[in-house]
């Protein structure tokens, strides 16, 4: 529909006939505000914002067209834009802030998951690696102030009730599994020491032959140990494997991403801002210079894997839209 060359706004209203009953723009400014987002169905009501955003780019489109002709008209064009785009320009900017409520509150409770799972998994790695050290300890033990060392740490690693705290029991089992590898240690250190006197002795005696036969066994005790620390340890681990247990609940729902993210920045304490870099400040803050800061700091790397970054009274932060 052509616009009159004289016309008001409830005619300029009636040239968006047309595209009002194409849109169905009752039904869908109705439907939108009935909308209520769900931790079921975010992802699904996700897609109305797009069917919104392209009424209203249709519109806009449409609102351009008739002005061209009408320079004149346009503050009546305009009126009548606003008074069709309002409505749902304000449905989408409540149901979006409704939207990123319910989205922020499935990313905040998938994270604690997220976090608890790497907390158990790091406590799981601890035990693993600390009975693989103490096993490595124990087997290269020499004397018995070195077992004692051992004793001492296995007995203080132990007591770290938070640190491991529900897994501390697993701690202690797999702990317990390295005492007969600790009493054969001591038992074969005394015995090692016993027949390297003998062998001393033998060897100041002249008697070759029994210096040789100690050597001999000495060296046979020696593979012993070394075959039962990789089993002891076999074991350790595998008591380790076998109490393991990851418990952590499913993500509650996944998570939008958003269309389009990009670094922004509100200054939040301009006298701090001025003090520290006057050169960003005139008598209001100069946006073009904290872009300059802002494209610094993340080519450095300062905005990675951060979502807000305070500095000198700036706060740059990343602005989702969905």
């Amino acid at each position: 529909m052509q616009l009159p060359e004289k016309f008001t706004k409830e005619v300029v209203k009636s040239a968006f006939s047309a595209e009002l009953i194409r849109f169905n723009y009752q039904k869908l400014l109705q439907d939108a505000e009935n909308i209520v987002f769900t931790r079921e169905n975010i992802n699904e009501q996700h897609g109305t914002f797009k069917v919104i955003r392209d009424v209203l780019k249709q519109l806009d489109e449409s609102k351009e067209i008739k002005k061209r002709p009408h320079i004149d008209a346009g503050k009546a064009i305009q009126d009548a834009f606003n008074e069709l785009a309002n409505p749902l320009k304000d449905v989408l900017d409540r149901k979006l802030a409704e939207f990123k409520k319910v989205n922020d509150q499935i990313k905040e409770e998938n994270d604690k998951l997220l976090k608890e799972k790497q907390r158990q998994e790091q406590i799981q790695a601890s035990i693993n690696n600390f009975i693989n050290q103490t096993t490595a300890l124990i087997a290269n033990a020499t004397d018995d102030t070195q077992i004692v060392r051992i004793q001492k740490a296995i007995g203080s690693e132990k007591a770290r009730t938070g640190y491991y705290g529900e897994f501390l029991e697993q701690l202690k089992l797999a702990c317990d599994n390295l005492s007969p590898l600790i009493n054969q240690r001591k038992e074969h250190i005394r015995e090692l020491s016993k027949m390297k006197e003998e062998q001393e002795r033998a060897l100041q005696s002249g008697d070759i032959q029994k210096a040789t036969d100690l050597m001999q066994e000495m060296e046979y005790k020696n593979l012993e140990i070394d075959e039962n620390v990789i089993r002891i340890q076999e074991k350790a681990f595998q008591q380790v494997l076998n109490t393991a247990e990851i418990i952590v609940g499913e993500p509650i729902a996944e998570v939008v991403a958003p269309r389009r993210k990009s670094w922004k920045f509100k200054v939040d304490d301009i006298q701090l801002l001025y003090k520290k870099m006057p050169h960003l400040v005139e008598l209001t803050p100069i946006d073009s210079k904290i872009k300059e800061l802002m494209a610094t700091k993340k080519a450095e790397g300062a905005l990675d894997n951060v979502e807000e970054l305070k500095i000198f009274g700036i706060t740059f932060y990343l602005e989702k839209t969905y």
